[in-house]
């Protein structure tokens, strides 16, 4: 891993992000591909429109993650083009685009540090009282109150101290708090229980 080549990088001269007027997503035309396999996708033309509430169905191996995987770049396209306000996102400095998405996966990578430190890779400079209210957001904070030392209990490596819909959660205070203008949850809520998943809807609402 340490010695692979990066081939997602940064254009040599950027348009700044924050000119940019909205956070329409247009696919024109993608295909895409990993390395020379068959294409994952193909010939999409999509447009998501800001405040559009977009679901992707279908089964698996359909291109669905391909799909989300594509707008923070991490991966690129292999012909066509995808754009954020008007501009091809391969304009943009990497971590200015990724700064306006916040991603959930449906598999979220926990560090071992406190919760509330997890919660505040969201946004690195948020208060304490910011946390919190991701957390009442995430449907986390009854659990996270339960333990011993509260947003300050230590997670063990990948989290695996907590339970699949509370590893969730943790994630899902993340995006609050990080309050992107373009938010992904790529299955998010799948190891939520019905009740759970109800409240973070109405949340995310």
């Amino acid at each position: 891993i340490l010695t692979a080549p990066i081939t997602i990088t940064d254009p040599e001269e950027p348009v700044d992000i924050a000119a940019v007027s909205g956070s329409k997503i247009v696919f024109r035309d993608v295909t895409f591909a990993y390395d020379n396999d068959e294409p994952a996708l193909k010939n999409i033309t999509v447009t998501i429109d800001e405040g559009d509430h977009v679901a992707i169905v279908g089964k698996s191996g359909a291109g669905k993650s391909s799909f989300t995987n594509l707008i923070p770049r991490f991966y690129d396209v292999t012909e066509g083009k995808l754009e954020i306000g008007g501009v091809d996102i391969r304009k943009f400095r990497l971590h200015e685009l990724r700064e306006r998405i916040a991603y959930v996966p449906q598999m979220p990578a926990l560090f071992n540090t406190s919760i509330g430190d997890n919660i505040r890779v969201g946004r690195a400079n948020a208060s304490m009282e910011e946390i919190r209210e991701a957390a009442i957001q995430a449907n986390a904070l009854e659990f996270i109150d339960t333990l011993p030392n509260g947003f300050d209990t230590v997670l063990t490596e990948r989290g695996s101290s907590l339970s699949g819909g509370q590893r969730q959660r943790v994630a899902l205070a993340r995006a609050f708090l990080k309050d992107a203008p373009i938010l992904i949850l790529d299955e998010a809520t799948s190891a939520l229980d019905n009740e759970s998943d109800k409240l973070v809807q109405e949340a995310l609402s």
